[in-house]
């Protein structure tokens, strides 16, 4: 049986000088080593050949035209960039090429840099801020040209980024239980009047972990002094990073420039954490059309992709074992003390782990894990319960102040939508910190979740005119809406989140999910059902079902919580109904209001056993007895039934040979029944 093959999505951008040579290396090392584990390589290259520093200057061309070139690759790059992250590709491999344009590039993007630094007794994570600083920013000249200024920002929302990004990568690292004692940022902060120490203390009681702005030369002399202890996460800026890169890479013994390669990951948006791997050298244009450049950083770059983003286990350790073999038998390059020209080296390493994968014991084509993080199937979905008896949460999306006026007339008034969701909160609050006790004495962690259990998560719609492209300020001229600082972009009263309440910021985007920490949090949470609330039906919460649909959560709309834009909202709900399952569930069915059902409601404990409230319903409506209550423990002798939703379901069958039905009451109300006839 031929195994099913998987297909791995990789962007290539090419730069001059040795770039083209490069590039064919990857494609080729990529596409061979991808066969011994059955996964297809389909590669996007850059339509653009990008400049080299010296190809800038190499033909004479006056400063101004150096100026033009490139700001069109920065231009052309960032618009690659975007459109690989749009179709889905996650993986970025790039030659080498001017530095300036990669900055322009960096900075649209918000781009850091991983370098993980490690030995057996002490390791740095250090996330190099290439978003920001001296390496941004733009030049303004002198009239005569004798002069020239470079002005760049420091953005404490890019900063936000990058911490956060930095604390979640360290954990992926080093494990969720290995303790995080601090985080140091290391920068010439003096210069700044104070805020930045300012910004780390409101990091430091948000992330809770003391988090700290540090001096370059501090920095290395607490490095000479003490050394390297543990684990030191860095996050530092590039007029630091850039020098510190290669004395870190001789202090931990791992090679030099011309053999590595790098990570950047773009934090923006746009760009949803999109992974670029680049040779660490330049582009060695002195070697061009020679034959002879060393590919040995290409070969890692591929290694490390297939294993990452391609699930080729242990492929990267071959990898630079292969490397480590053909240095021992002096089959390298001149530049390595060789004499192999490119083309011999390459086929060696190929011909080397041809040989390694066609031994049975290493060649695996089992099924490697699924790429999208999956939640065990402990219960099957129920369709009688609100939760679905899954983990939950309700998404309220979009609920601020300039989407208020825009309300399709065919949905619920602003007033109802605002009244109904406002109860809601309240009421999953109230089950949060008065919630009945277990009703079974020995809880397990197979118990279905229940209202309490419900996580209120807000997502909020920003719309700076920094994360604005082309085609958004053009369409329609529609004015900028949730402008961040305006009243605009604030909640509608009295909806707000608890400090308790995870609030996901999008910056000019419909999708939620396009946000990489939004899905990483249900991950982690174990949720697998959302509910959603909010505006707009047809926009942001549409674009939020889709997707969450399509990455395998279970799907549920609250009915007059919800309005749209432009569709009806009855043809929206239809639409939600067929395309993605969705169900519409009402707040009564939540247990809001007198009467309603609520999970967890109907129960009550008093001492050794519990009472549910049960209405008696003979020959039909309106004959109606009065309430009885019903020992529990008759119900759990039967079939060995552990909890409340296995009694409720023999209760239901028990009352349904009898013509009677099953009704839930409030908590507060079954109380006062219970006190009413048994004092």
């Amino acid at each position: 049986m031929i195994p099913k093959t998987d297909i791995l999505e990789v962007g290539v951008a090419v730069g001059r000088g040795t770039g083209p040579e490069l590039a064919d290396v990857f494609v080729k090392v990529l596409n061979q080593l991808a066969r011994h584990f059955s996964v297809q390589v389909k590669v996007y290259q850059s339509s653009r050949i990008y400049h080299s520093y010296h190809s800038l200057f190499s033909a004479g061309y006056d400063l101004q035209h150096i100026r033009d070139e490139t700001a069109l690759d920065a231009t052309h790059y960032e618009d690659f960039c975007r459109k690989q992250a749009a179709q889905g590709t996650n993986v970025i491999f790039r030659t080498a090429f001017t530095a300036q344009s990669l900055y322009l590039v960096r900075q649209h993007l918000e781009a850091v840099k991983v370098e993980h630094f490690h030995k057996q007794s002490a390791e740095i994570l250090l996330i190099r801020d290439q978003a920001q600083g001296f390496y941004t920013g733009s030049n303004t000249y002198s009239l005569d040209a004798v002069a020239v200024s470079r002005s760049c920002q420091f953005d404490k929302a890019i900063f936000n980024r990058i911490v956060t990004y930095s604390l979640s990568r360290a954990r992926r690292c080093w494990g969720e239980n290995t303790k995080i004692d601090s985080l140091t940022l290391v920068y010439k902060h003096h210069l700044f009047d104070g805020i930045f120490d300012v910004w780390a203390r409101e990091w430091s009681q948000e992330h809770g972990l003391p988090i700290q702005f540090i001096q370059p030369d501090t920095m290395n002399r607490n490095i000479l002094a003490f050394g390297v202890q543990g684990h030191q996460l860095i996050i530092a800026g590039n007029e630091y990073a850039d020098i510190m890169e290669v004395l870190f890479l001789d202090m931990f013994g791992q090679g030099v420039q011309e053999t590595s390669y790098s990570e950047n990951v773009y934090l923006s948006p746009a760009t949803s954490e999109l992974v670029e791997y680049q040779t660490v050298h330049g582009s060695a244009d002195d070697l061009t059309g020679k034959g002879i450049v060393n590919p040995s950083a290409t070969l890692k770059a591929a290694a490390t992709i297939l294993e990452r983003h391609g699930r080729c286990k242990g492929v990267e350790s071959n990898m630079n074992n292969a490397i480590e073999t053909m240095a021992q038998q002096k089959n390298c390059t001149p530049d390595q003390g060789g004499t192999s020209t490119t083309a011999a080296y390459v086929s060696a390493i190929l011909h080397h782990l041809a040989n390694l994968y066609s031994q049975p014991t290493t060649l695996s084509l089992a099924p490697r894990p699924s790429p999208i993080p999956t939640t065990p199937e402990v219960l099957p979905p129920n369709p009688h319960l609100p939760t679905l008896g899954l983990k939950t949460a309700l998404l309220i999306i979009d609920f601020q102040q300039d989407f208020a006026a825009s309300i399709n007339a065919s949905s619920p008034s602003l007033p109802t939508i605002t009244n109904n969701i406002s109860r809601l909160l309240s009421h999953i609050r109230t089950a949060q910190t008065q919630a009945l006790p277990s009703p079974s004495p020995n809880p397990t962690s197979t118990s279905s979740p229940s209202i309490k259990d419900i996580e209120p998560i807000h997502i909020r719609f920003l719309s700076p005119p920094s994360h604005h492209p082309t085609p958004w300020t053009t369409r329609s001229a529609r004015p900028a809406n949730c402008v961040p600082g305006t009243p605009g972009a604030a909640f509608i009263p009295p909806i707000a989140p608890l400090p308790t309440e995870r609030v996901f910021d999008k910056h000019a985007l419909f999708d939620p999910f396009l946000l990489p920490a939004f899905e990483r949090h249900l991950r982690a949470r174990g949720i697998r059902h959302l509910i959603l609330a909010g505006l707009y039906g047809d926009v942001c919460v549409d674009a939020t079902a889709r997707s969450g649909f399509q990455k395998g959560f279970w799907i549920s709309v609250m009915k007059g919580c919800v309005g749209t834009l432009r569709a009806g909202v009855a043809e929206w709900e239809s639409f939600a109904e067929e395309v993605y399952g969705a169900r519409m569930v009402s707040v009564e069915e939540l247990g809001v209001g007198a009467g309603g059902r609520g999970e967890g409601e109907a129960l009550a404990r008093f001492g050794d056993w519990a009472t549910l409230g049960v209405r008696l319903e003979v020959g039909g409506w309106g004959k109606r007895r009065d309430c009885h209550f019903l020992k529990i423990d008759h119900f759990l002798s039967r079939e060995n039934a552990t909890n409340v939703h296995c009694v409720e379901r023999l209760m239901q069958d028990w009352l349904s040979t009898r013509n009677h039905e099953l009704v839930y009451f409030p908590r507060q109300q079954l109380l006062d029944l219970y006190r009413h006839r048994h004092g």
